[in-house]
């Protein structure tokens, strides 16, 4: 913690405080301000600071700016009167107020005062306006539709005054469009037949609506016309070489095209493409490099000059971009401080709405480059897709309760089991795994606030760790003894011990990590890590706490004997290794340690055809492969078998009850 001249500045937990206000501060503006304070009284170049907030990036000035000015605002500061950051014509800027290190012991005693400070003028402001007659105004929320079900991919158009949306009643149906009249209230049904209809979008004019029809075997890009009286007419399907692995993302203004995104796929940054709808042309918008998962999010202003995109950079960092069409220039770079996943522009489009799948909401204002968090303490919020004014948008609430654990045979067993049944309780339960040595099993839950790991028995659930609601996991294996627990947690992989109740993290927030699977001997875990966009296996040994690089270009192995192997390579190809030769098995949908496992001379794994889920195993001897259906509409396939490989747990997807919202705070 520093003394920044008559402001305590805080790097880790990004707070300025002064005269007992503590004020949170932007990722970009604690990094810059740490620079400075790192180099008291020294020239920092525009390079340095370009270099810090905005690597590889090609910039325009006024987003430079923005920064500078920003960080001024918040010490109180300015260009003519400089008291802190002074401007060094064509060189670049030097902090010449005094900084110095505040000690350890001095820095709760620091938030200590601020945080009693804050709290006495909280009450001295309850009270004002208790005395003042007036009242602290709570979030309102009105819903839009009240149908049994689940409505996604919302859209809405204010000329019409129309929603636009997915609908089933249970969670075997297919989704089928439909559009509400918020004036009337009438609701009208657009599509029907035996495929789901899905990521929906309105033209800005009101005069067609784009969408995806998706079966078990394929899956097209749909541009139909639309009148409130007619309902869908000519229906005209993009060519495959266009849809093909592209998401349909939104319509240009202008009504002319398309936005796409790249599908999802291992080591490939997703990229933003636009579609011409009267010449059929493809063009690439963005094509992102680095470790992340790319540009996955794309909309158009209102008014055709702006386009914003979110980009995931790295395992961790989640950016706002804002491109000006006209020139292609980049004028606005935001941090985000969570990985949202859906915005809006407001009507006025000076003003970006930004919604998590974990109930985070934000707004960018583009007038002063600032970013700003929307408190709202309601629960199971999220989709926002329409900005009503300052204060109000359109947003999805669902239940929370879309994911529960079930118990089933092993579907290519040839024994009768008995042994079937749920983990059934509020909130979505994910990971699961089965104790090779008890009948305890272990799995990740998340509700609402929290995020919890859970180890269960027949008689109860106890909580292991519990860890921040907007936690994202992505791994979960437990060794051979169950002794010890390995998973991956917003990018970071770590064991738990469960003899000690101990968890330790092995790898940084900076580490792209992906696979854990726990070697034969106990002590050794094996993970992939992620380097120059190639996975790279490290063997982690927990008695000396030493890492070993073994294997570039590979997720995983896996010992079948003394003298085999199995290898996961970076294709996501299995091959089966002996004697230094290699025989190619099958291909996997996904790296995920829990999308696969070894039982005897099978290999079994997880696939996904639309939204038909299946159960697929190949013997790594004779190279034949089965495959059993196991379920519709299922998003979610991680697994476990039993050791005898006869009873399975699966991850069972529910039909979360959700409907539209309005929203006023």
């Amino acid at each position: 913690m520093y003394k920044v001249g008559e402001f305590a500045f805080d790097y880790q937990r990004a707070e300025l405080g002064h005269q007992g206000q503590v004020k949170k501060l932007e990722p970009q503006i604690n990094e810059l301000l740490k620079l400075f304070v790192e180099n008291p009284g020294q020239l920092v170049t525009k390079e340095q600071i370009i270099h810090l907030l905005w690597p590889n990036r090609i910039i325009t000035d006024d987003a430079f700016r923005a920064v500078i000015k920003k960080l001024r605002r918040a010490l109180g500061d300015s260009a003519k009167e400089a008291r802190y950051v002074r401007t060094l014509p064509l060189k670049g800027y030097i902090l010449i107020a005094e900084v110095s290190v505040l000690p350890s012991k001095a820095t709760p005693s620091i938030h200590l005062r601020y945080r009693l400070l804050s709290i006495v003028a909280l009450i001295l402001l309850v009270l004002f306006y208790l005395f003042s007659g007036e009242t602290v105004i709570e979030p309102k929320l009105e819903a839009l539709t009240k149908v049994a079900g689940s409505e996604v991919s919302p859209s809405f158009n204010s000329k019409l005054n129309h929603l636009l949306y997915s609908h089933r009643a249970e969670k075997d149906d297919y989704l089928q469009l439909y559009t509400k009249s918020l004036e009337s209230g009438e609701i009208t049904q657009l599509t029907f037949g035996e495929a789901n209809f899905a990521n929906a979008y309105f033209s800005y004019d009101g005069s067609k609506i784009a969408f995806t029809r998706s079966t078990a075997t394929t899956s097209d890009i749909v541009i139909a016309d639309y009148s409130p009286q007619t309902g869908l007419t000519n229906y005209d399907t993009l060519p495959q070489a266009v849809s093909s692995q592209r998401y349909l993302q939104s319509w240009r203004a202008n009504g002319q095209g398309l936005y796409l995104s790249d599908a999802k796929k291992p080591l490939t940054p997703q990229g933003i493409w636009y579609y011409r709808i009267d010449n059929q042309t493809l063009q690439n918008i963005t094509s992102p490099g680095g470790n992340g998962g790319g540009d996955y999010f794309a909309r158009e202003s209102h008014n055709g000059r702006w386009l914003a995109v979110l980009r995931n950079s790295d395992s961790q960092s989640h950016e706002l971009l804002i491109q000006h069409l006209a020139s292609g220039e980049l004028s606005h770079i935001a941090l985000l401080p969570k990985a949202f996943n859906r915005l809006v522009w407001q009507r006025d489009d000076e003003s970006i709405l930004l919604s998590s799948f974990h109930s985070d909401f934000a707004q960018y204002d583009l007038s002063v480059y600032e970013l700003h968090t929307i408190e709202l303490d309601i629960p199971y919020l999220n989709d926002v897709f329409y900005g009503c004014g300052k204060h109000c948008f359109y947003a999805r609430q669902h239940n929370g309760n879309y994911l529960d654990l079930q118990y089933l045979a092993n579907p290519f067993s040839e024994n009768s089991v008995s042994h079937f049944g749920f983990h059934t309780q509020l909130g979505a339960q994910d990971f699961p795994i089965m104790d090779k040595v008890s009948d305890k099993t272990y799995f990740v839950t998340k509700q609402y606030g929290r995020t919890e790991l859970i180890a269960a028995d027949r008689q109860m659930n106890r909580v292991l760790h519990t860890f921040p609601r907007d936690s994202d996991f992505s791994a979960l294996q437990l060794d051979t003894e169950g002794r010890k627990l390995a998973g991956i947690v917003d990018g970071r992989l770590f064991v738990f011990d469960l003899e000690k109740d101990a968890i330790e993290f092995l790898t940084t927030s900076l580490e792209q990590v992906s696979t854990p699977v726990w070697a034969s001997n106990l002590d050794h875990l094996h993970y992939a890590r992620l380097e120059h966009g190639s996975p790279v296996i490290y063997r982690y040994e927990l008695d000396t706490q030493t890492t070993i690089r073994e294997e570039v270009d590979h997720f995983a192995k896996i010992k079948v004997s003394s003298s085999e192997t199995l290898l996961l390579d970076d294709a996501l190809q299995v091959w089966y290794q002996k004697d230094g030769k290699k025989r190619f098995l099958t291909t996997l949908q996904s790296a995920s340690s829990n999308r696969w496992l070894m039982r005897g001379e099978w290999l079994y794994y997880t696939t996904r055809k639309e939204n038909l889920a299946y159960l697929e195993r190949v013997n790594v001897y004779t190279g034949a492969i089965e495959t059993q259906f196991l379920a519709k509409n299922r998003y979610r396939l991680n697994f476990d078998l039993s050791a005898d490989a006869e009873v399975m747990l699966a991850v069972r997807s529910l039909l979360a009850q959700s409907d539209l919202v309005k929203i006023e705070y």
